[in-house]
């Protein structure tokens, strides 16, 4: 009886031309291991891409108030609401960003698993 090694390639791969009463050893070939990080980097780009906005959104209110000081109403209103908008976006940024990482520890979770 001879013992003969197989190398397959997948699990349920279909092995023919084996002969009965050989005693045969099948080998899994390691997997290559990569993890799925695209959900991380869109998190991370989407806060680094607030942080800049965030510094605008502190300095705005502080000019408003001086456009007030100096009676410039309209360039204070305008500068408030730029302020309003500013804030509902970076609200929605980090909401985005939140979903992202909430993904990214997903796949962080199921990486073993695929391998």
């Amino acid at each position: 009886m001879a013992d003969i090694k197989r190398e397959i390639r997948t699990l349920g791969q279909r092995r023919s031309g084996l002969t009965a009463g050989n005693k045969y050893t099948f080998v899994l070939k390691r997997p290559n291991v990569r993890v799925d990080v695209v959900n991380a980097e869109k998190s991370l780009a989407l806060a680094e891409s607030q942080i800049g906005a965030i510094h605008k959104l502190l300095v705005e209110p502080e000019q408003a108030r001086d456009d007030a000081m100096r009676a410039d109403a309209s360039a204070a209103q305008g500068k408030l609401d730029a302020t309003r908008t500013a804030a509902r976006d970076i609200a929605k940024a980090v909401s985005d960003a939140k979903e992202f990482a909430l993904r990214a520890a997903e796949d962080a979770k199921d990486a073993d698993a695929d391998v």
